[in-house]
Parts: structure tokens; sequence; C-alpha cells
């Protein structure tokens, strides 16, 4: 873990430096791109290749002209001529030229460039693509205009006269009108089911651009079984091509009387779940998809037509009773001696109808009910004969529950009572499977006597009925939203803090807040909806805002470049000292004009200047930061190998010592078995060898060989022990490594140190961990770590206790390090500083304070891993090393 104030060191090494300026230029997301005072690239990132499609090298001394429009190079060139002068930064939207040449809108923020004297020498841009920003923007104020007109048309098609009271055919007249306005179409078409139903009727069909309102011929389904098929499935349907719609081939030329037209959508018409007709709109132009807002207003009117088409069949099976009703009363009075033939006549006509009917005569008998009345209530057999009592139809529809959830006797004596009155009567009945059922009750004169009644099924008129008022309850939700909206959104134009305008395409003020009012100072009467805007230069030029020159000259001229409608973006300065950024849009072409904002900016300028300023001096204090950086970083540098050179020394001086007492035992044994050799050698020489001397002799000569044998072997292995340490730490070489073996080797080379101390060492890896890391490295961590350990935690060796050194493997091949001491541990106050440089507690004893620095740097740098510390005083202190394998170095 980084102590602060290490971190503080890197940080300010880092921000500012050219590596971090050079990563911040070529990473950024915007392009940068920088030109000399001739106005010539000089900089050019790999953004600005993205944008512009042309590399650092095709741009570099190139001029701003291949990158702009004629028009961009008229505003853009003087205003940076302007900055290389005065040094005056801004922001401007431009259209731009790629390599490709296609022309794309970028938002350019461009500043001047100064030397070390302060001197413009260029200019730095910063340049973003914001095409599709402002693509997005317009496609969205077409959605929300297209979807406003449409819930437009669906509110007159609600409120029209003609659709809601007038004959079926005008009502189709209007509605294809509509839909030919509202959806921009170039063709609709109504298509309703005769009576017959196997042939769709031409009701109208509707082209602006062409013939107008006309009828087609009649289209038998069985021609056309796919088309019709698709109609059937009951929801739109959309084709995006029909020339490429096989099963449109043989009704292009029926349908279409030779035009081209390339799109069409399908609305079905529904009544009872059948398809009764269909309502096609097409275009000449390819549209591949339509909104859901177009598929809704789609729907929508084919719903209004199924309401259309049951009111036309209401009002023609109303018309055809009614005059029914007026032709029996005529015959019942003027030939009464030809009953029976009319009633013979009345059954066939009676019994054809789409309508029941019921006859009662005066007896409260049925005397007559058509087939459509017995299917339309379930009338068993046995109660279809005539004659059949009232009173018996009525128990069997309350039994069957035709009348509900009611108690039978009371029902029927009820209904007994209320048909006994002989009154008129019209009234509702739902049954419980659904079917709703108008019932229209007719006396007949008295001498006829009985009652004439009619059954008529409203299912699917009161269902659509219920559905237009559903729609009506949501269209006005939606409209109440709407109005919540525009308040809101009024709230929030007169409450922002920009100022702001809006002219119409004739330069006319359409609206404006209190904020463009407060900004620039005009009076009440100038500021009223239809006001021009030459009205408000000239206010602008009397009172001096443009400064001097012809009021008339300044007008005009104000007037030409607002008649351009192009986009602008200025910073004004007001004579009160006020700084205001303006920044004026023009609206889409379906909208004219343009409008603007007006920000304050007088603070925000007044900051950017007095930034500028502390930016210079913070840089100049920056390069005298930096070069005493430097100077201090060589001479860490510089101590630090000292440190290691030193402690390389210790290591020798310890190996030295160690060498030194086997060696010298194995030359006393050597002197020794010489004077044994030369006693031997005179008895043999004076003939006075015996064999006790001999065996003598050879006795003490095992003993000596064994003993040189013993001390030698020592030697070399302190000596091979002393060559592998050392040269892994002189080395960066990186290799796999047991990681106990090496453990064990490293404290085998500290043996001369640690027996001088009443410190134990302890090992408990696992023999079979293994990292492939920089073994030097690694001795050099593990030796700094035990002689801190010894020197601070156990008083230099004077202290008893116990060092553990554990490690264990982790995934991904890394190994995890632990040395943990028992002594007396680090207080708070120094612990966040032991890996600090030249932080020491010892410095009057010899202490550097570079041993836990050069840790912390092997571990992080060489070794590329992590190392953490705990402690607290008595309690010793414990270091977690965490290292990966390393592939390379």
């Amino acid at each position: 873990m980084r102590s602060p104030g290490t971190t503080a060191a890197t940080a300010s090494d880092v921000l500012g430096s050219p590596q971090w300026l050079e990563a911040l230029y070529t990473s950024a997301p915007f392009a940068i791109i920088t030109w000399d005072d001739r106005f010539q690239v000089i900089g050019w990132n790999a953004q600005a290749e993205r944008i512009f499609g042309y590399t650092a090298a095709e741009m570099l001394g190139e001029g701003a002209d291949r990158l702009l429009t004629p028009a961009s190079v008229a505003k853009v060139v003087p205003r940076v001529y302007r900055i290389l002068r005065d040094g005056a930064a801004f922001t401007s939207e431009n259209e731009n030229l790629t390599r490709s040449g296609r022309v794309i809108i970028c938002r350019w923020h461009v500043t001047p460039l100064r030397d070390k004297g302060g001197r413009i020498c260029g200019v730095a841009s910063f340049c973003e693509d914001i095409t599709a920003q402002r693509e997005a923007e317009l496609a969205l104020a077409r959605s929300s205009e297209r979807n406003r007109l449409l819930m437009n048309a669906m509110q007159y098609i609600h409120r029209h006269p003609t659709i809601t009271l007038g004959a079926l055919t005008q009502a189709c007249r209007s509605l294809t009108e509509i839909a030919v306005t509202a959806l921009e179409v170039d063709r609709a078409a109504i298509w309703l089911m005769d009576e017959t139903c196997t042939n769709l009727q031409s009701v109208d069909i509707y082209e602006p651009h062409g013939t107008g309102h006309f009828t087609e011929d009649p289209l038998r389904i069985a021609d056309f079984p796919e088309y019709f098929e698709r109609i059937g499935r009951g929801r739109l349907f959309v084709v995006g091509d029909v020339a490429a719609d096989e099963r449109l081939a043989g009704l292009r030329q029926h349908l279409f009387r030779g035009q081209s037209y390339t799109s069409q959508m399908g609305v079905p018409v529904f009544s009872e779940g059948q398809c009764i007709g269909v309502m096609v709109v097409s275009t000449l132009e390819a549209k591949p998809e339509w909104s859901s807002q177009e598929q809704m207003f789609g729907a929508y009117v084919g719903d209004v037509l199924s309401g259309l088409w049951h009111n036309d069949r209401r009002l023609a099976a109303e018309a055809s009773l009614r005059a029914l009703n007026e032709s029996l009363e005529q015959q019942v009075l003027e030939r009464t001696e030809e009953l029976e033939r009319q009633r013979a006549v009345l059954d066939v006509v009676v019994t054809n109808m789409t309508q029941g009917v019921t006859y009662i005569d005066s007896d409260f008998k049925v005397v007559f009910q058509n087939q459509p009345y017995s299917d339309m209530f379930a009338v068993p057999e046995h109660l279809r004969r005539p004659g059949v009592p009232v009173e018996a139809l009525v128990r069997d529809m309350a039994e069957t529950g035709q009348y509900g959830d009611v108690e039978v006797e009371a029902e029927i004596v009820h209904r007994m009572q209320s048909l006994q009155t002989l009154e008129p009567r019209c009234f509702l009945h739902r049954s419980p499977c659904g079917r709703i059922v108008e019932t229209r009750r007719n006396p007949l004169p008295p001498d006829i006597g009985g009652v004439l009644t009619t059954y008529t099924d409203m299912t699917e008129i009161i269902h659509t009925q219920e559905r237009l008022e559903a729609e009506k309850t949501r269209l006005e939700q939606v409209t109440q939203e709407l109005q919540l909206y525009f308040a809101l959104l009024d709230a929030t134009f007169n409450n922002i803090s920009q100022g702001i305008s809006v002219f119409d395409a004739d330069l006319r003020l359409r609206m404006c807040n209190r904020r463009f009012v407060e900004f620039l100072g005009f009076p009440e009467e100038l500021i009223r909806p239809g006001t021009s805007l030459a009205e408000f230069f000239r206010f602008n030029a009397e009172r001096g805002e443009y400064g001097p020159g012809d009021v008339g000259e300044q007008v005009a001229e104000r007037m030409a470049l607002a008649a351009r409608m192009e986009p602008h973006h200025f910073v004004r300065n007001r004579p009160d000292g006020g700084i205001l950024e303006v920044d004026g849009r023009p609206l889409p072409p379906g909208i004219g004009g343009f409008v603007t904002t007006y920000t304050d900016v007088t603070e925000i300028q007044r900051s950017r200047a007095e930034l500028e300023a502390a930016k210079n001096k913070a840089e100049k204090a920056s390069r005298a930061l930096q070069s005493s950086l430097d100077d201090l970083r060589r001479t860490q540098a510089d101590l630090v190998e000292s440190e290691k050179m030193a402690s390389l020394g210790s290591l020798v001086a310890g190996i030295a010592h160690e060498i030194n007492t086997p060696v010298g035992i194995a030359v006393t044994a050597t002197s020794l078995m010489q004077d044994h050799l030369n006693t031997l050698q005179a008895a043999y020489e004076g003939g006075a060898l015996e064999e006790s001397l001999f065996e003598t002799f050879l006795r003490n000569g095992v003993q000596t060989v064994d003993m040189v044998s013993v001390n030698l072997r020592r030697a070399s292995e302190l000596i091979s022990s002393f060559k592998r340490v050392a040269v892994d730490q002189s080395n960066g070489e990186i290799r796999p490594i047991l990681l106990r073996e090496y453990v064990e080797t490293v404290l085998f080379s500290l043996q001369p140190r640690l027996r001088r101390t009443q410190v134990r060492t302890v090992v408990d890896i696992p023999e079979t961990v293994m990292v492939r890391t920089v073994p030097g490295a690694v001795s050099q961590v593990l030796s700094n770590l035990l002689m801190n350990a010894i020197i601070h935690g156990f008083d230099d060796g004077e202290a008893a206790g116990t060092i553990r050194i554990t490690a264990r493997s982790l995934p991904q091949g890394r190994v995890e390090m632990v040395v943990e001491d028992d002594g007396v541990g680090v207080p708070e106050e120094n612990l966040r500083r032991i890996m600090e440089p030249f932080f020491t507690t010892r410095r009057g004893n010899g202490g550097t304070g570079l041993g836990l620095h050069i840790v912390y740097n092997l571990v992080t740098s060489v070794l590329r891993g992590t190392i953490n510390y705990s402690s607290a005083p008595g309690q010793g202190l414990t270091v977690v090393i965490r290292i990966p394998s390393l592939l390379s170095a």
C-alpha cells in the first residue's frame, strides 16, 4: 500500500508531464488540432483522423480551407485571424468537409497558443462531430409534429358532423380525405362487404393529386383469396414494396389503374369477429415502415368504420321495420277482409327478416314468432308452435336464466303485468351470454288486438358505442396531459436562467421570456408578438449597442444577416460592462424562423482571465519544481544503490567470517596429519617402525581426514549459498523457483548474522509452492525484512523472539508471502511512514531509512506485486506480499 508521501510525489510527477500531455492528446474523445500563426496545421491527433478521414501526414502544413465549406470559410477565418490578433477564444458550430466529401456539423472550441514570452504563436482547437445529434433533434421534432397532427385528426373525426351524423357514403368520403391528409399518403380507399358477403363494394376512393373522389367495380372475394385471407387475420397489414409482393400481382391493375404505388397499409373493419371491409392507404414513394402512431390512427379509423357500418345497417333495419309497421297498419285498416292473405304475406316477410318478431293476441297467446326470435332466445321446439301461452314462454326464459338470477314466480307475475298494460315500450335486454337485444313492443289497434314486438340484436352497436366512449375518455386524458405539458413548458420557458427569443420566417417576434427582456432592457411596448426584428435592431442602434455609425445602415446590415437564417454564435460586450453569449439556431423548414438564447457569461469570462493568469503562474512554478524533483530522484537513486551495496558488503563479511572457521579447522587437521606422517617416515627410515605405531597413525589419519572433509564441505556449502544469493541480487533474470527451497537458501546465507541474535526463524511454506519471478529481488526483499525486524523489532537482536515466514499459492499463478514477527511493533504515528524514503527511527545509530523503501520499490516495480502491512505496539509487524508469475522482464 503506497504511503501518502509517495502518492503525492508520484501525482505531481505525472500531472503536467510530457507523458501525461501526450496520453491526453492521443486518447482524448475529441479532435485536438493545433495551428501556427499562418493558420496551417501543426498538430493532428487520432480523433481528428477519425472525424475528418485525413491522417496526420496528410494534414500537417495544410490550411483550414480543406476542412471548411465555402460558407464556413467566410464565417470562421476572420474570427481565427481576430484570435491571433486579440487572443479572444470563441466557440462555434460550422459545416465541415471530410476526406470523402461528406458535409458534417462540428462544434469548435478555439483558443490562442502562447509562447514562453506570452506572445500568441498559434491556435489550439478542440472539435466534436455533432452531426448525429443535430439529425436526431430534427427527427424528434418531425416525429412530435407528426404525432400532434395524427391526434388532431382523430379528434377531428370524433367531432366531424358528417361522420357522426351523416350517411355512410358521405362519412366515408370525409374519412378518406382525413386519412390522406393525416397519413400524408397519395390514395385512400374504403371497401365494405355487400349484403351477399361475397363481394367488397367500393364505397369511396380518394386521390388528391389525381381523379379526386371516385369508386371502382366490386371485388369478388373468391378472385383474390390470398389478399382477403390477409385482411381477415384481424390486424393491420403493411406492404413496404407493392411491386415485390406476388400476392398483390392480380390486384395492382384493378386497384391502382396503372398508378405505380409502392407502399400500402391495410386496416381491416370487423363486426362480431367477422371482417366486413377494409380501408387501404397507399403511397407513390417508398415507405418501408409505418410508425406506431400511424398504425394506431389506422386502427382508430377501422373502429369508426365498423361503427358507421353498424349504424347504417341499424338505420336500414329501422327504416325497413318502420315501413313494415306502417304497411301492416294500413293493410289492417283498409283491407280487413283480406286478413288471412295479409297474415300470410306478413309471415313470409317476417320470417326472412334479420330481426326477431312476435305477435301476441288479445288472449296473450303467441300467435307468431319468426325464426330469428326463436334462435335469439333459444326457444325450445315445443314452445315454437302457434298458440303457446305467453306465460309458458316467460316461465321457460326465467327458468333458463334469460332474465338473470331472479325468483321465477315473482318474475313471471311482473312480466305478465307489464304485458297486460298493452302500453308501447322500448328497452334493452341483456342475456347471460352477453347478447344485447333491443325490444320494441307496439300494441295493435283495438279492432285487431294483441301486441306486435320486434327484437333487434344491438350487441355490436352497443359495444362499438362503449368503445367510442372509452376512446373519447382516453383522448380527453391525453388532452389534459398535453395541457399540463404545455403549462410546464411555459413555466420552464419563463424561469430558465437564459434569455430566449423566437422570430418567425417573416422575422417577427413570436415569443420571448422575461430573461430576454431583463438582459437586453427592451421596453414593454417593443416586446409584443408581431414586432419586426428591425425594430429591435433600431432600438439597440439608437442607444449605442452597435457602436458609432449610421443607424439605418446598422439595421439594414443586421437584417440582411438575419434573413439568411444561418446558425450564429458570438459574445456581445454590453455598454454596462456585462457580457452576453448569443447562440442562434434556425427552426425546422416546416416551421420557419429561428430561436436565439442569451446567456450572461460576465462572471465566466472574468474567471477565465483569472484562471489563465493562475495557469501561467502554476506552469512557471511547475517547471521549477520539476527541476528540483529531477535532482531529488538522482540523489535517491544513488542512495538506494549505496544501500544495496552496503547490504551485499555485510553479507560478504558474514560469509567470510563463517568460512574462516571450517577452513581453519581443516588447516589445523592437515598440519597435525603432516606431523604424524613425518613421525611415521622417520621410524620407517630408522628401521624402528612398529606395528603399534602404524596402527596409531592409521587411526589418527582416518579421524583427521574425516575432520578435513567435513569442514571443507561446510565451507563449500557456504560459498555456493553466497554465490547463488549474490548472483541473484546482481541481475534481474526471471526464472521459476521453489519458494521454500529459495527462502531456506537466503536464510542459510544470513546465518552468520542470525546466530549472533536471540531471534528464531520459522519457515512454514509447502514444498510445492512455485513462482516464476526475479529471484534476486525476492532475496533482497526477504533480507531487508529480516534485518529490519532484527534491528527495530528485537533491539538489534538483543531481545528474544520469532520471525515466521509463510506462503501459499493463489489463483492465476499468484503467490502470497507473509513475514511476521512478535517484536515491539510500530507506533501508529510511524506506521504510515515506514515505506517512505529516508524515514528511520535510528538515524543516529547508522540507519538510512531506505531499507523498507527498497522493499516497496522491488515489490511494486520489479516483482509487479502489492505489499500491505499492519502493526500495533507490542504486537510485532506483519508484512503481506502478493506477487504474480512473470512471463518476461
